[in-house]
């Protein structure tokens, strides 16, 4: 059993943090290497926005110099050498004749490209109060003729644009991240607590055992993967060990009382046949000698003949009773199978004449290629009695027309052999086996002796359906092997 401040460290949070810590840290190197990356990006399509507009200032203050047809070639030139970020620029003559556009147009919330983007600036417009983009002109002296006018303005949609891929970008590394995050603590936890699993149903077989297996099907649970779950397996298999010891502790002591109650019906026995035996007898002797007395008085001789009749009655009933309360008479070393099937059949032949001939009763007892294995002495006595009690139960309650008993040595391969006890009749049945057991100690003396040799009773209707269903009463006894 572990200790009270092992179950205070718990090792289930440790991993799924560990594990979660290292989600986030490749999350955030994954973010911070993104970021990296599109800062060298951003600036280098910043300078080169920025030399852009430095080159649209240098050929703007030679324009003045220049003729038309010169100073038009030069403004091409400069707009193939590179984009303009931010900024668009138009230049138109006096007639207003387009000379130069370039720079991306500046576009409206309804005209971008994609309609999300649109959405998205437009919720930035309302959220931030954001200012419309701005218009510079001036004009520009021409050496001959009218003066040029020069239109610069800001396209901000190209760095929202930018913003908006950035923004997804970081979006899209959290989503996943966090993805990540949750589909490991998932693999994790299921990882975790897999075994589980395996202590729910060895709970579930500790509550289903029977007698004998709780302590195999819960001690066989393997170490457990996590510190919590290994406390909970170590406190059921303390726990099992515990019942299985109140258990063996029970049967023994059940045993001691069924060989206390043994040992006064041979006490009792005894007495009837030392005290009681003795005492009939002579009273026997007694009226075969007033039998010769009154040869000559046969009114007086009819009732001693009578009086001797009820001394040989009672002779026998004392003699069927000490068969009753001492049914066995060898030592413990005598006893082996054939001693029980004597016994048995000895009962059968004793519930026979008792019982009338209104039942029928058929017996199997299929112990014959066993006769020399030896049983236990309480063993025996505990069959022996078992069947006499279900069998006084058939006669007093059932109302049956017949009646079987059946005993069948049973065994495995690799298993411990077993007595199959099986009693059963064609009478009205038990509606309610469970009042049945507290009514009277016939059923309850049962099963208390089968569990104190390590197996349970199990009862029910032959034919459930039927108007007599009848009744069964079966066990399956294990056999100890010899010097256990």
């Amino acid at each position: 059993m572990p200790a009270a401040d092992t179950l205070l460290h718990l090792d289930l949070p440790g991993q799924i943090l560990r594990r979660a810590a290292f989600v986030v840290a490749v999350g955030v190197a994954a973010l911070l290497g993104l970021g990296l990356l599109s800062m060298r990006d951003d600036v280098a399509d910043e300078l080169e926005g920025a030399k852009a507009v430095a080159g649209l200032v240098e050929r703007l203050s030679t324009l003045s110099l220049q003729e038309d047809a010169q100073a038009e070639r030069a403004l091409t030139q400069w707009a193939a050498e590179g984009p303009l970020r931010h900024l668009s620029v138009r230049v138109l003559d006096a007639s207003g004749r387009l000379i130069l556009q370039a720079g991306p147009p500046a576009l409206e919330t309804s005209t971008w490209p994609e309609p999300w983007e649109g959405l998205w600036l437009g919720l930035h417009r309302r959220l931030f109060n954001a200012d419309d983009p701005f218009t510079v002109a001036w004009t520009l002296a021409r050496p001959q003729g009218a003066p040029w006018s020069v239109v610069l303005s800001a396209a901000p949609q190209s760095e929202q644009h930018e913003a908006l891929q950035s923004l997804l970008q970081a979006s899209a590394i959290l989503i996943l991240m966090s993805l990540a995050l949750l589909a490991l603590m998932a693999w994790n936890t299921r990882r975790a607590l897999a075994p589980l699993s395996r202590l729910l149903a060895a709970i579930q077989r500790l509550e289903q055992a029977q007698p004998g297996q709780r302590h195999f099907e819960v001690q066989s649970l393997p170490p457990m993967p996590i510190a919590e779950l290994e406390a909970v397996a170590a406190a059921l298999r303390h726990l099992d060990g515990a019942l299985a010891q109140a258990d063996a502790e029970r049967r023994r002591l059940a045993q001691q009382v069924l060989g206390l109650q043994e040992e006064e019906r041979a006490h009792l026995a005894r007495e009837l046949h030392d005290e009681f035996g003795q005492r009939l007898t002579a009273l026997r002797l007694d009226t075969r000698w007033l039998l010769r007395q009154t040869a000559q008085a046969p009114e007086w001789q009819a009732v001693v003949q009578q009086m001797d009749q009820h001394c040989a009655a009672i002779q026998q009933d004392i003699a069927s009773v000490l068969a009753q309360l001492r049914p066995l008479t060898v030592s413990d070393e005598a006893c082996t199978v054939a001693t029980l099937q004597t016994l048995l059949q000895s009962l059968v032949t004793a519930w026979r004449r008792s019982a009338g001939a209104s039942f029928s009763l058929s017996v199997d007892i299929g112990l014959e290629d066993h006769a020399h294995a030896p049983l236990p002495r309480d063993l025996v006595l505990m069959l022996y009695r078992i069947s006499q009690e279900a069998l006084t139960n058939v006669a007093k309650h059932a109302q049956a027309q017949a009646v079987s008993l059946s005993l069948q040595w049973q065994q495995t391969a690799g298993a411990s052999a077993h007595l199959a006890w099986v009693v059963q009749d064609d009478g009205r049945g038990e509606p309610h086996p469970d009042q049945a057991l507290l009514r009277g100690h016939g059923l309850a003396g049962l099963k208390e002796r089968l569990w104190a040799w390590g197996a349970d009773l199990e009862m029910g209707p032959v034919h459930p359906e039927a108007a007599r269903p009848g009744w069964r009463l079966a066990a399956a006894v294990p056999v100890p092997a010899p010097g256990t």
